[in-house]
């Protein structure tokens, strides 16, 4: 199962001409979401594409939200639900703290 996942990490890469210097950091990524229970019971592509949107922001290679689920094979709300649920998993991660992510209640308030 996990072959799958980086075999779709490495594709949507190339689908959406990312460099491949990315591959890495969404392996560690996957690694990650998958130990913090991610990717219980969901689509794999689903996922990817959450780590491949999230990966876009963080290093200003932008796609939009429509582009990142057509290459991970998903739709644009499956996409949206996985960037959101990674998001709140990644939120203490000393190494993911050049953003700052709000979470739906902090942008409710």
């Amino acid at each position: 199962m996990k072959s799958k996942y980086f075999t779709l990490i490495k594709q949507s890469l190339q689908g959406l001409c990312l460099p491949p210097e990315r591959e890495p950091e969404a392996s560690f990524l996957l690694q990650y979401a998958t130990r913090r229970g991610l990717a219980n019971g969901t689509n794999p592509r689903g996922l990817v594409g959450g780590i491949i949107y999230f990966l876009g922001i963080k290093h200003c290679e932008f796609r939009s939200q429509t582009e990142v689920a057509a290459a991970a094979g998903v739709g644009a709300p499956t996409l949206k639900r996985h960037y959101r649920a990674l998001l709140e998993k990644i939120r203490g991660v000393p190494r993911f703290q050049v953003l700052k992510i709000k979470t739906r209640e902090e942008e409710q308030e």
